[in-house]
C-alpha cells in the first residue's frame, strides 16, 4: 500500500462517505488547533447521529451530524457510503515515540550489513538481528510491523533509532525507516536519537562523540534526509550542557526538529532553557521532580509520557495527573527509551492509560491522537477530525469511544481509514 493517490479524484467531492455513527469523537470544535492541556484534554468534541465526508485527496471535506454532512456535499461518482450504525468514530492512533528496532522471534537472520567506522556500543540483541538482515528484509521486517499496528488502530508513528552503535549501523537503520516513510503503511515520522554516554566505560570520549555528532553523523542524516526529528538526553554523566547546546544546535542547522528525553540522569535545570534549544516536545522517562513539573507548565511544551519506561506502573498515575491539573498537553507512546521494556499497541497503550495511569478514556484519547499528533510535528496534517485535516479514522465495534479502553473483545476495531481509504475492514487488510 502506498500514500500516493491518483490525482484524479475530485478533491471537491466526497469519494467515501461514513454516516450514522453513535458517536463521532472529534476532538476539535472547542479548541481549535493545538495541542490539548488541562481541561480541555478531556473533550473529546462528541457528535451523535456523526458522519464524516472525504475528498478525493484523502482529506476532510466536512464532519457534522449526517443530515448536515448530506445536504453539505456532492458526492463523487461511485463513491463508497459506508453505514457506521452502532459503531463510534475516532481519529487513528499516534504513537508518540517508539523504537526503530523491536525484538521479534519470527524473523529469520541473513547476512551481515558490514561497519566501516569505529564500534561505539555492542549492539543489543534486537539490534544486532536486525543489522543481521539484508536491507530488503530489514525493510520488509518494519513494514510487516507497521502492517500490523495498523490492524490495531496506529495510522502514524515516530520511529526511534540511536542505539549508540557504529554510524553506518545506525544510518542503515534509519535509511530502513526512511524507505516505510516513504511508501509504508502508515504516516511515519523519522527520529534519530542521541543516546547516553558514558565516558568511563572507555567506548570514546565525550568530545570524541560531539564531533562524530555534529560533523559526521547529523550532517549525513539532514542530507540523506534521514530524519525529521532528533532527541537528545541531556545526560550529565556524559555530556556538559555546553555540549547539549551544541549537538541541539548541529540538529538545527541540519534541519531537524528538536526534543528532549528526559531522565534520571538528565542535566539538572535542563528545562530552564528547553525552549531557547528551539525544543518542541519532552519525553518523560523517568518521574520528573516537583520542579520540573512547573517548569514544563511553563513552556507549553507537549509531554510524552513513554509507557514502556522503568517503572511509569508506580510513578505515572500521579505524575499524568499533575501535568493535566497544570495545563500540561500531554501524549502517549509505546517506546521506552533504547534499552526500555517491551513494547505495545497504542491500543495496549490506551488500556493502561485508563487502567493504571488514571486517565479518563477522553483524556487518553487525546493523549494518543490529538496530542500525540502535534508533539511528533504531525499536527498540520492530522489529529482531530475537521475539514482540510488527513482523514485517518478508526470505526469502532462499540457506539462509544468511553468503551474503548476497556473492551476485552479480539476486535474491538471494525474498520480503518488511511488517507481518506478503507484499508482494514472487519479486521483484515483490504487495501
Amino acid at each position: 500500500m502506498t500514500r500516493e493517490r491518483p490525482a484524479v479524484l475530485p478533491a471537491d467531492r466526497a469519494t467515501l462517505l461514513i454516516e450514522h455513527a453513535s458517536e463521532l469523537a472529534t476532538l476539535g470544535w472547542s479548541f481549535g488547533d493545538g495541542p490539548r492541556g488541562g481541561l480541555w484534554q478531556g473533550d473529546p468534541g462528541l457528535i451523535h447521529d456523526g458522519a464524516i465526508a472525504v475528498g478525493g485527496d484523502g482529506r476532510v471535506l466536512a464532519v457534522g451530524p449526517t443530515s448536515r454532512v448530506r445536504d453539505a456535499v456532492d458526492l463523487a461518482p461511485k463513491a463508497r457510503i459506508y453505514n457506521a450504525g452502532g459503531c463510534a468514530i475516532v481519529p487513528g492512533f499516534i504513537d508518540a515515540c517508539a523504537e526503530a528496532v523491536v525484538g521479534d522471534d519470527d524473523d529469520s537472520v541473513t547476512g551481515r550489513l558490514a561497519p566501516r567506522r569505529r564500534s561505539m556500543r555492542p549492539a543489543t540483541d534486537p539490534v544486532a538481528a536486525a543489522l543481521a538482515l539484508s536491507e530488503h528484509d530489514l525493510v520488509a521486517q518494519l513494514w510487516r510491523r507497521l502492517d500490523g499496528l495498523l490492524l490495531h488502530g496506529t495510522t502514524g508513528i515516530v520511529l526511534t533509532s540511536g542505539y549508540v552503535l557504529d554510524p553506518d549501523d545506525e544510518l542503515a537503520l534509519l535509511r530502513a525507516v526512511q524507505a516505510v516513510t516513504e511508501v509504508g503503511p502508515l504516516t511515519v515520522v523519522g527520529a534519530f536519537r542521541a543516546a547516553g554516554l558514558t565516558p568511563s566505560e572507555g567506548r570514546i570520549s565525550p568530545d570524541e562523540y560531539v564531533s562524530l555528532l555534529t560533523q559526521e553523523l547529523l550532517p549525513d542524516v539532514g542530507e540523506e534526509e534521514l530524519a525529521t526529528l532528533f532527541a537528545l538526553s541531556a545526560d550529565h554523566t556524559a555530556l556538559s550542557v555546553e555540549q547539549c547546546w551544541r549537538v541541539l544546535r548541529a540538529a538545527q542547522t541540519n534541519g531537524l526538529k528538536r526534543r528532549l528525553e528526559l531522565s534520571a540522569t538528565s542535566h539538572p535545570g535542563v528545562l530552564d532553557f528547553a525552549e531557547e534549544m528551539g525544543v518542541g516536545s519532552i519525553v518523560l522517562l523517568d518521574e520528573p521532580s516537583e520542579e520540573d513539573v512547573l517548569t514544563l507548565a511553563d513552556t507549553g511544551l507537549t509531554v510524552v509520557l513513554s509507557v514502556a519506561a522503568d517503572g511509569i506502573a508506580d510513578w505515572g498515575k500521579r505524575c499524568a495527573r499533575r501535568l493535566i491539573e497544570l495545563g500540561v498537553p500531554l501524549a502517549l507512546g509505546t517506546g521506552g527509551g533504547p534499552m526500555g521494556g517491551a513494547p505495545s499497541t497504542m491500543l495496549d497503550v490506551l488500556k493502561l492509560a485508563c487502567g493504571t495511569l488514571g486517565l479518563t478514556p477522553a483524556e487518553a484519547l487525546v493523549a494518543s491522537t490529538v496530542n500525540a499528533a502535534f508533539g511528533s510535528g504531525l499536527g498540520d496534517d492530522v489529529g482531530p477530525l475537521e475539514p482540510g485535516k488527513r482523514a485517518d479514522l478508526l470505526i469502532l465495534n462499540t457506539p462509544s469511544y468511553a468503551r474503548l479502553p476497556y473492551d476485552l473483545s479480539d476486535d474491538p476495531i471494525r474498520a480503518v481509514v488511511k488517507d481518506g481509504w478503507l484499508v482494514v475492514d472487519q479486521g483484515a487488510r483490504v487495501a
